[in-house]
């Protein structure tokens, strides 16, 4: 039985690299970049925007051949169109779910490691297969963000408000997301939550520093929760809290926070916590 529904546009991006490659002008790259690529997938870039900073994307072509080599991302497409329904089949063991997840394969600005958002009516998997340092990488985020699809159609509609993330729900769906990767594909929590983006010596130094500072760390969201009601960038993001050597503690927060939870009850009435029942859980977590 197949699990995804694969779209990739990276036929697409070759085409297009062929010609950007012939130029010498970062400028003039982006220009085709844009006219060639990101407007006839518009629909896809408008929603890769919105994850992404547009106006950084220029910056990717001033070194444009190192940033990207046709070879790996070759060889990145022909393993995700191969292996996302096996990773899909796994995930699957863990969170039963029927019909087939919508996959998007393309090729990004660096900006991301993977999303799932509604599309085309759909909770739709998009994987920008340039973010990655490896296949062992791909393979820890196709899990990832095919557990988040998964997660999210059992609870229509408690994600979004207008594109952007309440804390609650965010640290809920990326516990979920890691914990999930760890079941489905047997890795530790040090590489479901980094891949291979860190060395196992620098996992092993954020694990510690996060076990150390955990409680640290707790206030730190709880601050950041009673100032803002919507996800900034700090502890899920790019920037790192304040006083804080890394970024991501959030997703070890929210690993931990749903690992406290299934020593209580079933992880069915985990992904299905939601709302004030949710908010309470994560209060009582911090606190």
């Amino acid at each position: 039985m197949k699990h995804v529904r694969i779209t990739s546009l990276v036929a697409d991006f070759f085409r297009v690299d062929a010609v950007i490659r012939t130029e010498k002008s970062p400028a003039t790259r982006h220009d085709i970049w844009k006219c060639e690529f990101e407007r006839p997938h518009r629909d896809v870039f408008r929603v890769y925007y919105q994850w992404a900073d547009r106006r950084a994307t220029a910056r990717v072509f001033a070194n444009y051949a190192e940033r990207y080599s046709r070879e790996r991302l070759q060889r990145f497409d022909r393993y995700a169109r191969t292996h996302l329904d096996t990773v899909a089949a796994k995930v699957s063991r863990v969170i039963p779910f029927s019909g087939k997840l919508p996959v998007v394969l393309f090729v990004g600005a660096k900006q991301s490691n993977g999303f799932v958002i509604r599309y085309k009516k759909q909770y739709t998997t998009f994987l920008n297969l340039e973010s990655y340092p490896d296949i062992a990488t791909l393979r820890i985020f196709m899990a990832h963000e095919l557990a988040h699809a998964v997660h999210l159609r059992m609870g229509q509609g408690y994600y979004w408000r207008s594109d952007r993330m309440s804390w609650y729900n965010t640290m809920m769906l990326e516990g979920v997301a890691t914990y999930i990767t760890q079941r489905a594909l047997g890795v530790n929590s040090a590489d479901a939550l980094w891949g291979h983006y860190l060395t196992v010596t620098q996992k092993k130094r954020f694990m510690r520093w996060c076990e150390s500072h955990e409680q640290w760390l707790k206030r730190g969201l709880l601050r950041e929760i009673g100032a803002t009601a919507r996800v900034e960038s700090a502890f899920f993001g790019r920037r790192k809290p304040k006083g804080c050597p890394y970024i991501r503690t959030g997703y070890w927060l929210g690993l931990k926070f749903v690992e406290s939870l299934l020593r209580e009850t079933s992880l069915r009435e985990v992904l299905l916590l939601r709302g004030v029942a949710l908010r309470g859980q994560i209060r009582k977590f911090l606190k």
